[in-house]
């Protein structure tokens, strides 16, 4: 029984006639909830816009290597339309902004950022399909269901202590400061700085030390380290190459330097009691390591490994069995606390319902 006008009036008649609605996302390893609101029809146009006119091929190719420096560009592209409909969020506005929350915001709440921000689009779910894996040679069963995407976030809540969960269970309108936000960081021991040591025990031992970065430092790094190998590759070449040829020797060179793929999980580079801690530095030893077949294979299967075992908050669905051929239907993720869940690629996802998304609107 009220007059409703503005913003307002806009979510709740939106949310009446299930085509949008508000919703709030817990983001696990940040210590923050964020409230979201749907993007309109024209603005999901203008993203498409950008994503098309956006030339740099390199900065999606490949999605295989997850939270690393190949998925910058579009990570960056998807996170800035996602934080520019935050309608709220708990932290204090002289704390944390829209402006400053990239810094704020953990890496590892990628996924269950965006997958936030979809919920407020699809509040009544979408229509998915999955093959049977079980045995492709003998059942090509498709499943298809309605998935509650809400439903779609599995969180390890042993992985925090009672004073994390008190944090988590405040919800109201921006009352967590700075500090609070930071206790809770500190608190998270999983994700404590861990290290990865090469010839362990002789004269040639290094260490890497590992810890979990924010959003703002992913995306700067792997601008930083694509730039790089695009402009050594640029100065390298004779203008008149073709641009398969081009792309073909960016992703050679890509290769060449795989451990920058992870700089931005470095916190320092330990080495005969000394310690490298500069981002520039970390950079040109990385490059310089990646040459070496075992430095390079045991690093990344550590930084691989501290990701995996680090995360507390997935996005998927639970293991279940074909309903033709009655076999399980396995779980990819590796860490032990999510067996159960087949985790979903958020971007991957959040593309396929934007095609979806644009041809309604065609």
């Amino acid at each position: 029984n009220q007059n409703l006008k503005g913003q307002r009036a806009v979510v709740r008649l939106i949310n009446h006639l299930g085509i949008g609605t508000l919703f709030q996302v817990p983001l696990w390893h940040s210590g923050l909830w964020i409230t979201f609101m749907p993007p309109t029809e024209s603005e999901i146009v203008e993203l498409n816009r950008v994503l098309i006119s956006d030339k740099i091929k390199f900065g999606r190719y490949t999605y295989g290597l997850a939270y690393s420096n190949t998925t910058s560009y579009t990570t960056d592209r998807l996170v800035d339309f996602a934080l520019s409909h935050i309608y709220d969020m708990t932290a204090k506005a002289e704390d944390i902004s829209t402006e400053n929350i990239r810094h704020h915001v953990s890496c590892q709440d990628i996924p269950s950022l965006l997958w936030g921000f979809v919920c407020t689009m699809y509040p009544k779910g979408f229509k998915y399909r999955r093959a049977c894996v079980a045995d492709p040679d003998k059942c090509n069963h498709i499943l298809e269901e309605v998935l509650n995407i809400t439903k779609l976030q599995w969180n390890n809540m042993n992985a925090l202590n009672d004073s994390q969960r008190s944090h988590m269970t405040g919800r109201q309108s921006k009352s967590k400061d700075l500090a609070s936000i930071k206790r809770y960081k500190d608190d998270l021991v999983k994700t404590h700085n861990k290290r990865i040591v090469i010839n362990e025990g002789t004269e040639r031992e290094v260490a890497f030390v590992l810890n979990s970065p924010s959003i703002a430092k992913h995306i700067e790094s792997g601008h930083s380290w694509i730039g790089a190998v695009v402009e050594t590759v640029e100065k390298a070449l004779a203008s008149d190459t073709s641009n398969n040829e081009r792309d073909a020797i960016i992703v050679r060179h890509s290769q060449a330097t795989a451990m920058r793929n992870y700089t931005h999980w470095v916190h320092s580079i330990e080495c005969e009691n000394n310690v490298i801690d500069d981002l520039e530095t970390i950079e040109q030893t990385l490059n310089v390591l990646s040459s070496d077949d075992v430095i390079r294979s045991k690093f990344i299967e550590g930084v691989v490994e501290y990701i995996n075992s680090s995360t507390i908050s997935v996005i998927g669905i639970p293991v279940h069995e074909c309903p033709k051929c009655g076999g399980e239907q396995n779980s990819s993720a590796t860490n032990g606390d999510f067996k159960n869940i087949i985790p979903l690629d958020v971007i991957q996802l959040f593309f396929a319902l934007h095609t979806q998304r644009l041809e309604k609107i065609m």
